[in-house]
């Protein structure tokens, strides 16, 4: 479940950061990623905090450089 939650995610911050050259992390990006978890949650209220939120961006932010630290390794 959690997979399709940031696969949900993910899509929606790459349409995000196809209309916008900002890469900033708003609170319009947090609301779409807990309408996300909404969905997912049979309607139950999203129990994302600002911390866990900001943790995954950290996270997301590591996963799209470890390519380049392989490369570089290699």
């Amino acid at each position: 479940m959690i997979y399709n939650v940031l696969e949900c995610f993910l899509l929606q911050l790459i349409s995000l950061g196809q209309d916008e050259k900002s890469t900033s992390f708003n609170s319009s990006m947090m609301r779409i990623f807990q309408r996300g978890l909404l969905r997912q949650r049979d309607k139950e209220a999203p129990r994302l905090t600002e911390s866990g939120f900001q943790f995954l961006v950290c996270i997301m932010k590591l996963m799209a450089l470890l390519p380049l630290f392989w490369l570089s390794v290699t």
